[in-house]
């Protein structure tokens, strides 16, 4: 019997219809031959659950799990691996509960370093940029408490640093999370050496991290900000095509 692929693409969820309507609009850009649901781990109907029972109605015989995360780093990823059996052990509270598959599921890692976050963070860097020479850039992000997770995020920070800093001649580049918390302080750093700071969120959609979580804990301090995230852009369409291309082919070649 002939393959017949579906594709579910995982995103956290919000409150917020905008959040959720951003990851549509980009999903919505992705040109595919497979059919595919978005579902989301919490504040909607679409779980993931109902996300792969919508997908075994239209009777795919193999569903690729393509994580709408920005890493590999988040505490989601491990609980959405362990939910799905291709984890079998989870350290953490597990808010979801394992799901029941009819059908095999080929796992795909979230968008990590991949050049196309580069490509997307430098677009958002020269919206705000007037002299690199004269600026510094911090990377804004989630990070994680967990000591193996966070250590997941540090090495995606550095790649994505590392790439930014061959792109740019900024005076200096780095990078602050939330968990652990040193964002404050990363930022403080940067400003007492002297010229402007720009501040630029390594976040998958605007919502509260953007609007409240980083804004309050740069509060009083003097950068360049303007929010801006990894969606909506199209090249996140693009990367989701790619994973889905890749995941195709290694399967036929099994």
């Amino acid at each position: 019997m002939k393959t017949k692929y579906g594709v579910l693409i995982i995103a956290h969820g919000s409150k917020s219809q905008e959040w959720e309507d951003q990851i549509k609009r980009t999903v919505d850009k992705v040109q595919c031959p497979f059919p595919i649901v978005i579902s989301y781990l919490e504040f909607s109907k679409m779980t993931i659950e109902r996300g792969i029972e919508e997908l075994e109605e239209m009777e795919v015989t193999q569903i690729i799990v393509v994580p709408l995360f920005v890493s590999s780093g988040s505490t989601h990823i491990e609980e959405v691996k362990f939910a799905l059996g291709i984890s079998h052990a989870f350290s953490g509270r597990a808010d979801i509960q394992p799901v029941k598959l009819q059908v095999p599921v080929i796992w795909r890692e979230p968008i990590n370093a991949h050049s196309i976050v580069l490509d997307i963070l430098s677009e958002r860097i020269q919206e705000l940029s007037k002299a690199p020479e004269k600026e510094s850039l911090l990377i804004a992000a989630h990070g994680s408490k967990q000591q193996d997770l966070s250590l997941k995020w540090k090495e995606q920070l550095e790649k994505i640093k590392s790439g930014l800093e061959r792109r740019f001649a900024f005076q200096l580049v780095e990078y602050g999370t939330l968990y652990p918390d040193n964002l404050r302080k990363a930022a403080e750093r940067l400003l007492d050496k002297g010229g402007k700071v720009l501040v630029i969120p390594l976040v998958l959609s605007e919502g509260y991290l953007t609007k409240k979580s980083i804004p309050a804990i740069l509060d009083g301090l003097d950068y360049i900000w303007n929010g801006k995230t990894i969606v909506p852009h199209d090249l996140v369409a693009r990367w989701i095509e790619r994973e889905i291309g890749e995941a195709a082919a290694e399967a036929e070649r099994k």
